[in-house]
C-alpha cells in the first residue's frame, strides 16, 4: 500500500503536521463500544488556538476539527466541531457536514460486521448529543491510565457495502449508526532538530525505488535497485537544510524540517527551488531533469523532478544510540517522468548523519561565561534585536528563556 499512495501523494500532496502532532488509532465500533470493522490510523494535531483536527474522518481523506474544554477524571465534556462545515438539513442535532466548498465526503471503513468488504459511507452526518460527541478525562495519577482522553463521535449517512470484484454496491436496507473513537494525549511540545554543523558530507542510499510504465496504473510496478551517490548537506542559520550534488549532478534540493511529535519523527517541507507544486527548478528557472542508474550499470533519464511530503513520504527520524549521539535518519521522496512522460520514477533518497546530545538547539557554544549575550527565536534562528516575545537569551553555556517586551 505505500507504494500505491506515494504515487498518488506525488499528484495530491499531503498536509505537513505542526509540531503538536500524535498517531491515533480510529476504531468503529456500536453504541455498546463493541468494535464493528477495522481499525484505521491516522494523525492528530493541536494548533495553538486549542483545534484539535483528525487528520482523516472515516479514511475520506477529509479532515476533521473540534474544540473541548478539559473534562475532569473520570468525566467528560461536549466537544465543537469547528470545521467541516456543518449543513443543517432535518434536525439541526444531526447536521451533514461538508467542506468549504459545499462537497460532502465519502467515507469508508472495511470488514463491516466481519463481512470483510468495504461499507461506503454516503453524505454522512453527525450526531451532536452530549453522550455521543464527547471527550472521557481519564486519571493520570492511576498508573494503569495510558491516556488523557478518549473521543466518542457518533456518525450515520447513506451505507453501501461495495464489492471488489464485481465493483458492484449493495445499499443497507437500514443505515446504521457507528461510534468512531480514539485514545490521545495532550501533545508535548518538542524540540526543534539541533543544528549539527554548516556542512556534512554525506552517502545518499536509493533503498526503495518504483518504476511505473503506466504512471496512471499503480498496481503495475517494478522495483528498481538504484545506486547510491555522495552528496553534500548544508545547514544554513535560518534552519533550511539543501542537499547539494543529487544524482551526481549540480543540482541541490532545500528543506525545512518540523518540530519532532512523540514517534521522535519530523516531516519535511520542500522549499526554495520549487515551483507551487513542489517540482523542483534548476537555478535558471528550467524543470529539473537527472539521470539515475540502477545496480547494473543501465541508466535511465528522469524528467521533471518533484517531492513529496506528508506521512511516509518525506521525514527525519530522529534516534540516540549508547554512547549518546542523536542521529538522524532522512527519507526524501523524489519521483519524477520517464519515456515522454508516460512512465514514472518513485524513489526514496535515505542518508544519515550523528550528533551530540551535548549540542543545543541553536548552535554550538564553548564554555565561556563572559561571552556575550545572544538571543535567537524560538525556532533557533539569532535576532540581533529581539522585542515583543518569547526569547533564547545565551551567554556563554547559559541558555534561558526571556519575556522581552
Amino acid at each position: 500500500m505505500k507504494k500505491i499512495f506515494t504515487l498518488l501523494g506525488g499528484l495530491l500532496l499531503a498536509t505537513s503536521l505542526n509540531s503538536k502532532a500524535e498517531e491515533v488509532t480510529v476504531m468503529i465500533m456500536d453504541n455498546s463500544y463493541n468494535q464493528i470493522a477495522d481499525s484505521y490510523t491516522t494523525e492528530l494535531t493541536k494548533d495553538a488556538a486549542g483545534n484539535w483536527t483528525l487528520a482523516d474522518f472515516l479514511e475520506s481523506e477529509m479532515p476533521i476539527s473540534f474544540k473541548f474544554e478539559k473534562p475532569a477524571a473520570g468525566g467528560s465534556s461536549m466537544m465543537t466541531l469547528t470545521s467541516p462545515s456543518l449543513a443543517y438539513e432535518g434536525s439541526e442535532n444531526m447536521p451533514y457536514i461538508c467542506d468549504a466548498n459545499d462537497n460532502y465526503p465519502t467515507g469508508w471503513i472495511y470488514n463491516y460486521n466481519n463481512n470483510e468488504s468495504w461499507v461506503e459511507i454516503q453524505y454522512p452526518y453527525l450526531y451532536l448529543d452530549n453522550w455521543c460527541f464527547n471527550v472521557y478525562g481519564y486519571d493520570l495519577s492511576n498508573p494503569d491510565n495510558e491516556y488523557e482522553y478518549f473521543a466518542y463521535i457518533a456518525v450515520s449517512g447513506s451505507f453501501y457495502t461495495y464489492n471488489a470484484e464485481t465493483e458492484d454496491y449493495t445499499a443497507f436496507e437500514k443505515n446504521p449508526w457507528i461510534y468512531i473513537g480514539f485514545y490521545f494525549n495532550e501533545p508535548k511540545e518538542e524540540e526543534n532538530p539541533e543544528t549539527p554543523a554548516d556542512s556534512i558530507n554525506v552517502t545518499v542510499n536509493l533503498d526503495e525505488n518504483y518504476y511505473y510504465p503506466d504512471y496512471s496504473d499503480y498496481e503495475n510496478y517494478s522495483e528498481k535497485p538504484l545506486k547510491s551517490f555522495d552528496a553534500n548537506l548544508e545547514i544554513g542559520e535560518d534552519g533550511t537544510y539543501t542537499l547539494k550534488n543529487i544524482f551526481n549532478t549540480d543540482y541541490s534540493i532545500s528543506y525545512t524540517i518540523g518540530n519532532f511529535n512523540p514517534n521522535n519523527i519530523a516531516l519535511v517541507t520542500f522549499t526554495g527551488n520549487i515551483d507551487e507544486e513542489d517540482y523542483f527548478l534548476t537555478p535558471a528557472g528550467k524543470y529539473m531533469n537527472v539521470t539515475v542508474e540502477d545496480e547494473s550499470g543501465e541508466t535511465q533519464e528522469v524528467k521533471f523532478l518533484y517531492g513529496t511530503v506528508g506521512k511516509d513520504y518525506s521525514y527525519v527520524e530522529k534516534t540516540t544510540d549508547e554512547e549518546g549521539n542523536v542521529w538522524y535518519d532522512v527519507c526524501l521522496n523524489v519521483s519524477g517522468f520517464v519515456n515522454n512522460s508516460t512512465g514514472l520514477f518513485d524513489m526514496y533518497l535515505a542518508f544519515s548523519y550523528s550528533q551530540k546530545t551535548t549540542t543545543t538547539a541553536v548552535s554550538f557554544v564553548e564554555i565561556n561565561e563572559n561571552a556575550p549575550v545572544e538571543y535567537y527565536n524560538l525556532q533557533g534562528v539569532k535576532v540581533a534585536e529581539p522585542s515583543n516575545g518569547i526569547f533564547i537569551r545565551r551567554q556563554g553555556s547559559k541558555t534561558t528563556k526571556v519575556a522581552i517586551k
